[in-house]
């Protein structure tokens, strides 16, 4: 077994090593549970702050602070809803509650679309304060927003005055063409309210579970906070509950599942500080029992005088790099691209992607072009290999005469055959190079298929209808298996080598049949391409024949 080979399966061992590990991280979320007969597991009450139910429709009560704040009259809930082409949101006219927020161009994998709000979630998101503001009855300027291309930005204004004339208003501001809304949050006098040194904004989760594999949904439900300049995430329960606080400067906070998130970012000032919460709760979805993660954050803002005016930036959507990038406030980071050596080549991989994307609507088509291009920048370097591996094989009966002469003097033994390297022209690592420099580029492909939102639901042909899940038929495995076969078939001359030409095929088989069918595809391509290429060096630069007699021999032309 040559170099090559041998460092090949060293590199293969570790992935097939890790592999388990990184499943077992991606699925922590689903617990062989198993409910006693005839009885179904059901979802407890949230462990995110509820706020309590409404007892008067004309006052507030603070149990923390023993104040009652009174209201002239009963006033009647009102629902708002603001429709957008991106998505349709709820608002309640109690407590300037965000009830619900449906994004209308993300499907969930089983059906409907996807709602950001669990639909349980009776308190909604975007909580202000202590709970029992939640219960004050406020006044909405307009009973409906839709915004179009012509009609692109407007305005939502709640407002609660109580009848000594103390005030608190919520107004959102919203756009046509973003995910994000603003929140401008005035408060008069805040002591009145129960805001005393600080306040909290709160999203109460948890994210949505919106695809087929719920546990590697579960296993990517996390919080985050970007906090004193560095990223901290959150997603380990202790004992099924999670509780995280701390004091700081904080720029924002999020939640995040597989492919969607919600963040809080004051614009105003910095907070100083945040809160994590939540329980892990049993429940059956389907034959299976998961836990589910319910976590919420905070994020939070002192008071200075005595008045509140603090404005936020609120993103509910898809975690797409391009946009998130866009606002400027490293919420990017929210998509997981790899470990910190291989998240430059998957931007880079991402950038490709989606700027072949404008040309070639079919992300399966883009996928194929994507490798064309690898394999037309790599070929100078493959071309060197092959031509090495060649003169490799030619001059093993030579370094069988040196090692048979100098066996008995291995430090000779090497002076020797490093010498006959040299005259010959030949690295003998020249074989391994290509390899060695695609595995990053390779290992990001890997990353941002399995990742990023733009290859969700991305069709290629007949079956395959997203290239982010594995081939449901295996056609592309075995198509890899039987196109790495011939080129193992062309390239292994050595007859000691004759079993890695069935083996390796095998083992990609096993190790690739579950892996996105994007990734399989790409490196079926790069099979395929990589027999022409070899046909076509051995055809172009023919073998050149070391002659058996010792002595210095011009290099070959390159």
């Amino acid at each position: 077994m040559n170099k090559r080979t041998l460092l090949f399966f060293v590199l293969l061992g570790l992935i097939l090593i890790l592999w388990p590990l990184y499943s077992s991280w991606m699925n922590e979320g689903r617990v062989p549970v198993t409910p006693p007969e005839g009885e179904q597991v059901r979802p407890e009450t949230s462990a995110v702050q509820e706020v309590p139910k409404v007892t008067e429709s004309v006052g507030a009560a603070f149990p923390e602070t023993g104040r009652f704040i009174p209201v002239e009259g009963e006033v009647p809930e009102r629902i708002v809803t603001v429709d957008t082409d991106l998505y349709t949101a709820r608002f309640s006219s109690r407590g300037a509650r965000l009830l619900s927020f449906t994004l209308k161009r993300y499907r969930k994998a089983i059906d409907g679309l996807v709602e950001m709000i669990p639909p349980e979630r009776s308190s909604g998101a975007l909580s202000f304060g202590i709970p029992a503001l939640d219960l004050l009855p406020f006044m909405a300027d307009i009973e409906s927003l839709s915004l179009d291309t012509r009609n692109k930005v407007g305005n939502l204004k709640f407002t609660f005055s109580d009848s000594v004339g103390r005030s608190l208003t919520k107004e959102f501001s919203f756009s046509n063409d973003t995910y994000s809304l603003n929140l401008t949050i005035s408060c008069e006098e805040p002591s009145h309210f129960g805001l005393e040194k600080d306040y909290q904004l709160s999203w109460g989760g948890p994210p949505p579970l919106t695809e087929k594999n719920i546990g590697e949904d579960l296993g990517q439900t996390k919080a985050y906070a970007y906090f004193g300049g560095e990223l901290l995430d959150f997603k380990k329960f202790k004992d099924g509950k999670l509780k995280e606080e701390r004091t700081g400067s904080t720029s924002w906070v999020a939640l995040r599942s597989k492919y969607f998130a919600a963040a809080i970012a004051p614009k105003t000032r910095s907070g100083e500080g945040f809160s994590v919460f939540g329980r892990e709760v049993p429940t059956v979805i389907g034959e299976d029992t998961y836990k589910l993660k319910e976590i919420g954050m905070s994020i939070t803002l002192p008071i200075e005088g005595n008045r509140i005016s603090d404005r936020f930036l609120i993103y509910v959507g898809p975690l797409d790099y391009h946009i998130l990038k866009g606002y400027g406030l490293r919420l990017e980071n929210l998509v997981e691209l790899g470990w910190k050596i291989i998240k430059p080549f998957s931007i880079l991989v991402l950038w490709v992607l989606a700027f072949l994307h404008k040309f070639f609507p079919n992300y399966g088509l883009v996928i194929i072009i994507f490798s064309i291009l690898i394999k037309v920048l790599f070929h100078p370097l493959t071309r060197k290999s092959v031509r090495s591996m060649a003169r490799m094989q030619e001059l093993q009966p030579k370094l069988g005469r040196l090692k048979e002469k100098y066996k008995k003097d291995p430090k000779k033994l090497n002076e020797e055959t490093m010498k006959l390297y040299k005259e010959q022209g030949v690295n003998p690592l020249g074989g391994c190079l290509p390899l060695l420099l695609q595995m990053p580029l390779f290992y990001a492909l890997f990353v941002v298929l399995r990742s990023t939102i733009e290859l969700r639901s991305a069709h290629f042909v007949f079956w395959i209808t997203d290239l982010s899940q594995m081939d449901p038929f295996y056609v592309l495995p075995i198509l890899m298996g039987l196109t790495m076969f011939i080129q193992q078939k062309i390239s292994i001359k050595d007859p000691r080598q004759k079993m890695m030409i069935y083996m390796m095929p095998a083992i990609f088989i096993f190790f690739f049949y579950r892996m996105p069918a994007g990734l399989v595809l790409y490196w079926t391509m790069f099979n395929v391409l990589s027999v022409i290429e070899q046909l076509y060096i051995k055809k172009k630069h023919p073998p050149v024949m070391v002659p058996a007699e010792t002595g210095k021999q011009k290099k070959p032309p390159r």
